[in-house]
């Protein structure tokens, strides 16, 4: 049963936060209905949130790094007023590639803000080694950046397993 609600709790609130609202360089939404939006989504989150953190569950919050909505006073209340833990990770140490030209490795910088500490500890080793070139996060590489690859989902996966079983 615990499993369950686990997995349904982290899926609603993964499909809350999808919408993908996340402005670069500035934190004023492109108009206010967006705004708004975005107001409404977080009011719903911490609804969703506290139910899930009620019934013994993680709280995850998934958005770039440089994401300038991370400043914003209600994400940052939130982080603080659930206790969040935020990790921050890059993209090629999770096989983030380039679809195009010579496919190298994406360095995207991606924060995790967590109640969990086996999804803080599964991305924390996950930053750039140096070893590599990269391609830039850019053009026709950019949307692509979007989705998760399987090694980011691998560790989403085994955390949720790791706190459903014990």
């Amino acid at each position: 049963m615990v499993c369950c609600k686990q997995k349904t709790a982290d899926e609603m609130l993964r499909s809350l936060v999808g919408w993908g609202m996340c402005i670069r360089g500035s934190a004023v939404a492109k108009n206010a209905e967006q705004r708004d939006d975005f107001k409404k989504l977080i009011v719903n989150f911490r609804a969703v949130a506290e139910r899930v953190m009620m019934i013994g569950g993680d709280v995850h919050f998934e958005w770039p790094t440089g994401c300038a909505l991370w400043a914003d006073d209600a994400i940052e209340d939130m982080v603080l007023a659930y206790g969040l833990n935020k990790v921050c990770f890059h993209g090629c140490a999770l096989g983030l590639r380039a679809q195009h030209g010579a496919r190298r490795l994406i360095k995207k910088p991606w924060t995790i803000a967590t109640t969990s500490a086996n999804m803080f500890n599964g991305f924390a080793t996950k930053r750039c080694s140096g070893e590599h070139q990269h391609s830039p996060c850019s053009g026709a590489d950019t949307k692509p950046t979007e989705e998760y690859t399987d090694e980011m989902t691998d560790i989403v996966h085994a955390a949720i397993h790791l706190a459903a079983t014990l």
